[in-house]
């Protein structure tokens, strides 16, 4: 074997021979970029708006009262929130899970399928009757 050959495989990245795309330089330069990159636009933003009030001016007879309000909604669930930690999850755990969400799933795939038969048996009813209301006001 010649101990002087150059290697006979190049890089894809960087198209040097003897480089391999793990330990290319070019590509964890690029990737190093990417992350700041990523960093840099994932900032987070506030948007605050401010109203001046030019009629600042009040008349004796009736005062301007201006009413703060604040709207929330509450809703109320069923379902259960639970939070797992994969380093303490067994398989059995995750398989158990995983067969609950998929048999809520086909639950909600039936519902969805009902739903859409009572919308479509609506439309087609809707659309007899203005045909009908067409043809009594002609």
């Amino acid at each position: 074997k010649n101990d002087n050959s150059s290697p006979k495989f190049t890089c894809f990245e960087c198209g040097k021979a003897g480089n391999i795309k793990v330990g290319c330089p070019y590509l964890k330069k690029q990737g190093n970029e990417e992350k700041k990159s990523k960093f840099r636009s994932k900032r987070k933003k506030a948007y605050i708006a401010w109203e001046d009030n030019a009629y600042t001016t009040s008349s004796d007879s009736e005062q301007d009262q201006e009413a703060n309000l604040c709207l929330m909604t509450r809703y109320e669930s069923n379902y259960e929130i639970s939070y797992l930690d994969s380093s303490t999850c067994s398989y059995n755990k995750l398989q158990d899970v995983f067969c609950e969400l998929y048999a809520e799933a086909k639950k909600m795939g039936n519902l969805n399928k009902i739903y859409k038969g009572k919308i479509k048996e609506l439309e087609l009813k809707v659309s007899f009757f203005r045909k009908r209301k067409g043809y009594f006001s002609n």
